[in-house]
C-alpha cells in the first residue's frame, strides 16, 4: 500500500473513507479514523478511549463532535477513480483466521490477535498494537527461557558432579574387586587343602599316619580360621567405609542397601539442653528406613555415625512415625502412623517419637479405654508438660470425622501435650477437633493385642518408637 492509499483508508478497519458510512473524522491529536471506529471506541470506559495511533485519550462523548476531514475525502474520491478497489497488502500472512482481515492488535489477557472486526466484537480493553505486542511477547519469553536455561545449568552441574562421584566410586570398587578376587582365590586354595587333609585322614592305615593327619588338619583349620577372620574384617571395614562416605550426603538408597548387610549405623543428636550426646539406631524395615528414639546408650565402636540434622533434612514428603508394640512382655510388631500434613500437633508427635526434647513414648503403656462413642488405646497421658512446639490449637485443620486408626490429641493441650488416643472402633458418627494422624500399617495388630479371653486385661506397652527417614518404595 502506497502513502496516498494509506491516507485514504481508516488505519483501524482499513476500509476506504467515503461520505456515507466511513466518513473520516480528525481526532484532537491530529490522527484520522472513520466514524464507525470512533463510535466503537466511545463504547469503552473513559480511560480506555485511546487513539489507535498515538494512544492519547479521546476526550469526546460522540463522534459527531469531531470534524469531518474533507481533504482526506477528496483524496479518497480521486483514488477511487483511478483504483476503485484498493487491495490491502498483508505482510507475512498476518490475517485474522475468522474474518480474513489484517491483524491490528493483540490482547494479553486472552492471548488473541485481533482484526478490526474482532476489536468491535470482543471489546477487549487491554489491546496492544502489533509492534507493542511483539516486544511484550518477546520479552516475556526471553525471561522464561533465561530462567529455564539457568535451571538447566544448575542441573547439568549436578549431573556432572554425580558422574564424577560415580567414576571415583567405580575406580574404588575396581580396586576392592581385585583385592576380593585375591581373597576368593585364597579361599578356594584353603578349600582344596582341607579336602586333601580330609582324604589323607580317611585313608590313614596306621595310628601314626592318622595322628600326623589330624595334627596337620588342626594346623590348617587354625590358619584358615585366622584368614577368614581377617577377610571378614576387611569386607566389613569396606562396607563401613562406604557408609561413612554416604553419611555426608545421605544417599538413602545406597545407605539402605548397605545397612541390610551391616546393621551398624546411628544418628547422633547434640543439644545444649542435655549433657553429652544421644543416639538413635538406624534400621531397614522392609520398605522403610527408620530411626529409633534417641537414648544415652553409646553405639558400637564400628558403627557409622550420621548427624541427626541430616536425618531430619532427608525426611521424605510423607511424615511417618512408628510404635513397637509389646503385649504382656511379648514383642508383637510395629505400627506405622502417617501425619495429616505439617501441622503443629503432627510436629509435636514426631518430636515425642524421636525423643529429641528429652522425652519420648518409649516404655509408656497403651491403655485400652472406651466411652459411649468409641474404643481407643491411650498413651502419653502421664506426661505433664507444656506444648513442645508453638501454635498447637484445637479445631480448624484438626476437625475431622473420627474413623478407626485415627490419632486424636487432647483438647487440654496446655498440660497434656503428649496424650495420644489411637481409635480402634467407632460406635457412632462424630467429629473430633484434635485429629492429627492415621495408622497406615498395623491396625489389625492393635485389634489383636487389645482383645483378651481372660478376665485380666493384657499389658500393652510401647517398647520403642521413632520416625521413618525414608520410604524406600
Amino acid at each position: 500500500m502506497n502513502t496516498n492509499e494509506e491516507d485514504s483508508n481508516c488505519t483501524v478497519c482499513y476500509e476506504a473513507f467515503d461520505e456515507n458510512v466511513h466518513s473520516p473524522r480528525t481526532l484532537r491529536c491530529g490522527h484520522t479514523i472513520c466514524t464507525p471506529c470512533i463510535d466503537e471506541l466511545l463504547k469503552k470506559s473513559v480511560s480506555h478511549r485511546l487513539c489507535p495511533e498515538c494512544r492519547k485519550v479521546l476526550k469526546v462523548t460522540d463522534s459527531s463532535h469531531l470534524p469531518v476531514s474533507y481533504t482526506i475525502l477528496r483524496l479518497s474520491r480521486a483514488l477511487a477513480k483511478t483504483a476503485p478497489k484498493v487491495q490491502i497488502q498483508v505482510v507475512d500472512n498476518n490475517t485474522c483466521m475468522q474474518h480474513g482481515a489484517p491483524t491490528i492488535s493483540w490482547c494479553p489477557s486472552s492471548d488473541k490477535w485481533h482484526c478490526f472486526k474482532c476489536v468491535h466484537e470482543d471489546n477487549c480493553e487491554d489491546l496492544l498494537s502489533v509492534p507493542e505486542a511483539f516486544l511484550h511477547i518477546k520479552q516475556n519469553y526471553s525471561l522464561s527461557i533465561d530462567s529455564k536455561v539457568s535451571e538447566l545449568d544448575g542441573h547439568i552441574e549436578f549431573l556432572e558432579n554425580e558422574c564424577g562421584n560415580i567414576q571415583r566410586e567405580i575406580a574404588s570398587l575396581q580396586i576392592r574387586t581385585k583385592e576380593l578376587k585375591k581373597d576368593l582365590e585364597r579361599g578356594n586354595e584353603w578349600q582344596k587343602r582341607l579336602d586333601l587333609d580330609e582324604a589323607l585322614l580317611v585313608e590313614a592305615s596306621s595310628t601314626s599316619r592318622m595322628m600326623k593327619s589330624i595334627k596337620r588338619l588342626k594346623g590348617h583349620v587354625a590358619e584358615c580360621d585366622s584368614w577368614m577372620k581377617k577377610s571378614k574384617e576387611y569386607v566389613g571395614d569396606h562396607i563401613a567405609a562406604g557408609l561413612s562416605n554416604i553419611s555426608s550426603s545421605l544417599d538413602i538408597s545406597s545407605l539402605a542397601d548397605k545397612l541390610r548387610i551391616l546393621n551398624v549405623a546411628y544418628f547422633v543428636h547434640e543439644n545444649d539442653k542435655f549433657e553429652g550426646k544421644r543416639w538413635g539406631k538406624l534400621v531397614v524395615d522392609n520398605k522403610y528406613l527408620i530411626m529409633h528414639s534417641l537414648e544415652d546408650k553409646t553405639p558400637p565402636d564400628n558403627a557409622v555415625i550420621i548427624k541427626f540434622k541430616d536425618a531430619i533434612d532427608a525426611l521424605s514428603g510423607e511424615s511417618l512415625a512408628f510404635f513397637e508394640i509389646c503385649k504382656d512382655d511379648k514383642y508383637e510388631g510395629r505400627v506405622y502412623m502417617e501425619m495429616f500434613g505439617q501441622t503443629p500437633r503432627a510436629k509435636q508427635f514426631l518430636k515425642l517419637c524421636t525423643g529429641e526434647d528429652g522425652i519420648s513414648y518409649k516404655d509408656f503403656a497403651l491403655l485400652d479405654s472406651c466411652d459411649k462413642r468409641h474404643q481407643f488405646l491411650r498413651t502419653g497421658n502421664k506426661i505433664k508438660r507444656a506444648p513442645l512446639v508453638e501454635g498447637v490449637t484445637n479445631g480448624g485443620e484438626y476437625s475431622k470425622v473420627v474413623s478407626p486408626g485415627m490419632l486424636l490429641g487432647s483438647r487440654n493441650y496446655g498440660s497434656l501435650c503428649a496424650q495420644c488416643d489411637i481409635v480402634l472402633k467407632c460406635y457412632s458418627r462424630f467429629e473430633h477437633d484434635c485429629a492429627f494422624g492415621m495408622v497406615v500399617e498395623g491396625l489389625s495388630l492393635l485389634y489383636g493385642v487389645s482383645e483378651s479371653n481372660n478376665a485380666v486385661r493384657p499389658v500393652i506397652s510401647i517398647t520403642n518408637c521413632g520416625i521413618v527417614i525414608h520410604k524406600l518404595y
